[in-house]
């Protein structure tokens, strides 16, 4: 049953309103794709005591990506970084990221990528550097980012290369 999850979270939310049972929703509404769901979700339980708590505004900017809502995504991450200045989520810049670049602020998303590669556990925001200095036409410094991710993959052990294979793939796709 490819619902199994989703049903049992509505259910539970059904049965007990409570923030973090909304939470498992909306994240099961992700998951599914179900967007306008999972962003009504998010927004409901940013209330109260949960007004502006940072797991639950990432959630929000994930489902706003989903929508191609790309400006409330980014002001969305912009009012977490305000209100929670100690939260740090590499995948929250990494999402910062990717809406600077659906957005069209090219620079903004590349200086963004070049600091995630540093430290992102793993080799997507180098790809999407790449392809983004490949559509500049910098066609070298792509390369370096993709020669650069499969040396690291493989240096690394099979579950890295199992799990980050799609962004493996792209790179040695675009290395050819």
């Amino acid at each position: 049953n490819p619902h199994r999850k989703l049903k049992k979270a509505a259910l539970n939310l059904e049965i007990a309103d409570t923030v973090e049972n909304a939470r498992r929703l909306a994240q099961e509404c992700l998951s599914a794709g179900r967007f306008a769901d999972a962003c009504e979700l998010y927004r409901k339980s940013l209330s109260g005591l949960y007004h502006d708590d940072p797991n639950l505004m990432l959630g929000l900017a994930h489902s706003l990506f989903g929508l191609g809502e790309f400006q409330q995504v980014k002001n969305t991450l912009d009012e977490l970084k305000q209100k929670n200045p100690d939260y740090q989520h590499a995948d929250a810049h990494l999402l910062y990221a990717r809406a600077l670049e659906s957005m069209g602020d090219i620079a903004a998303a590349q200086h963004e990528y070049e600091a995630l590669a540093d430290y992102y556990p793993g080799p997507e925001p180098t790809v999407r550097l790449g392809l983004l200095l490949q559509q500049q036409g910098r066609l070298q410094e792509a390369q370096e980012r993709f020669a650069r991710v499969l040396a690291v993959a493989k240096t690394s052990g099979r579950s890295y290369r199992d799990f980050h294979q799609e962004w493996i793939a792209t790179a040695k796709r675009e290395l050819k």
